[in-house]
């Protein structure tokens, strides 16, 4: 989420992030349902419901994400398989030629490495 929302600073609101990370699986729950189609009302009002705070913790995460994403497209270069990811409706960029693509395409680039110290942990 921190590594999004320092992206988004940097992009246009109809831009693209392109996250590399090391990833070894996607989350569950909430981000994964949301990412699937469900509406964010309908997730914030389950974690409102919920006695758990890890759920409740999960759902404001979720929500500070969709909130920095917008309409910006995501694409992650990551070892996840292509299908995994695109079933959150998530770009993939399967190796570093597929970045350079993107690269290439972009009418302006922003590198930000460890995107994610660029906003502090609270």
């Amino acid at each position: 989420t921190r590594a999004v929302a320092a992206a988004a600073k940097a992009t246009r609101p109809d831009g693209t992030i392109c996250v590399a990370c090391n990833l070894v699986g996607l989350p569950d729950g909430l981000f994964t349902r949301w990412r699937q189609g469900e509406s964010l009302f309908s997730l914030a009002g389950d974690a409102a419901d919920s006695d758990d705070p890890a759920i409740v913790g999960e759902a404001l995460q979720t929500l500070l994400f969709a909130r920095a994403l917008g309409d910006r497209r995501l694409v992650l270069f990551s070892g996840l398989d292509e299908e995994m990811v695109e079933s959150l409706d998530i770009g993939h960029a399967d190796s570093p030629d597929a970045v350079n693509r993107l690269i290439r395409q972009a009418d302006s680039l922003t590198v930000l490495h460890e995107a994610d110290q660029l906003y502090p942990r609270r």
